[in-house]
């Protein structure tokens, strides 16, 4: 501006002038503050969102696994199943820190970036083991029967809530 003034005509160099620039400069700067906080806050509520998710994620597998303790010790195989999936999926998203004890290697063929491991193939194949591992156990009596029925529906929350959290 300091160089362009003296080519400038009076005209141009007007308090009137010098007001309408300092306008529209405050217009565009306050559009423009407008926009990052509108962005800021859609961030903010996709992070949002996705921590909601993880965290009933998480709850639903705490739940399932009581669920299954109280089926008895009929399940204990299913339990681990889905210890070894926990273990496995935290060693997975943290790969620089120490690996949980029943974490398995998950294969590097087609490795996920570690914020989305939980979309790992083999993640997934080792909910569907533990599934299918505990439709194989045997119901004997009606309080087993309604047991089972809460554990299948628990493993149909489970993999939707997985599946949120893939969208996210």
């Amino acid at each position: 501006g300091l160089f362009v003034q003296p080519f400038l005509s009076d005209a141009h160099r007007s308090p009137e002038t010098r007001e309408l620039s300092q306008a529209v400069s405050g217009m565009l700067v306050t559009l423009a503050a407008l926009v990052l906080g509108l962005l800021t806050n859609s961030v903010k509520q996709s992070f949002d969102a996705a921590e909601g998710d993880l965290r009933a994620y998480a709850t639903t597998l705490i739940e399932l696994d009581q669920t299954l303790r109280s089926f008895g010790s009929e399940a204990e195989d299913v339990r681990l199943k889905l210890r070894i999936y926990v273990a496995s999926a935290i060693a997975s998203t943290w790969p620089d820190e120490p690996r949980p004890t029943e974490a398995q290697t998950i294969p590097d063929d087609n490795p996920p970036a570690p914020h989305l491991s939980v979309e790992s193939e083999t993640l997934g194949n080792m909910l569907t083991q533990a599934q299918n591992a505990f439709r194989q156990l045997p119901v004997d009596d009606r309080i087993h029967n309604e047991i089972a029925a809460t554990v299948q529906q628990q493993f149909g929350h489970l993999m939707d809530a997985r599946w949120r959290l893939l969208e996210d």
